[in-house]
């Protein structure tokens, strides 16, 4: 598979205008409920990823309900990533200054997803016999 039929520049590109939006805190923070779009959430794991670092936290849990989709979409986006930075790296017929702008964007994406913890969970609803 191209790995270009999955990353586009204008993808990375939306993905650090994301980031750029980034307001740094000093104390540490972390989310350990989260949802994507693996189950009722707005946001891919990615953009999750990446808004969570823009509010400076630390740690997340990905806990879609009753499933472990998000991160494991959340791991089919980076190894497109990583895919998708190696392509480009390994390109000859890209331009030297559009070549490095799409190798710094892909870096940067990657730099952040190295900096904030995921912890994979789920949610599940419990239902007791003779409660509503």
């Amino acid at each position: 598979m191209n790995v270009n039929q999955y990353w586009t520049q204008e993808m990375v590109e939306n993905y650090l205008t994301e980031l750029d939006k980034y307001n740094s805190k000093e104390e540490e923070k972390i989310d350990m409920h989260n949802h994507t779009k693996g189950s009722d959430g707005d946001d891919s794991p990615l953009m999750l990823l990446l808004r969570a670092y823009r509010m400076g936290l630390k740690t997340i849990a990905i806990t879609d309900h009753d499933t472990i989709r998000g991160y494991s979409l959340l791991k089919e986006q980076i190894e497109k990533l990583i895919e998708y930075y190696e392509e480009i790296n390994s390109r000859e017929d890209i331009s030297g200054t559009e070549k490095e702008k799409r190798i710094k964007g892909a870096k940067r994406l990657l730099k952040v997803i190295e900096e904030v913890k995921i912890v994979t969970g789920y949610e599940v609803k419990t239902i007791f016999e003779g409660c509503p």
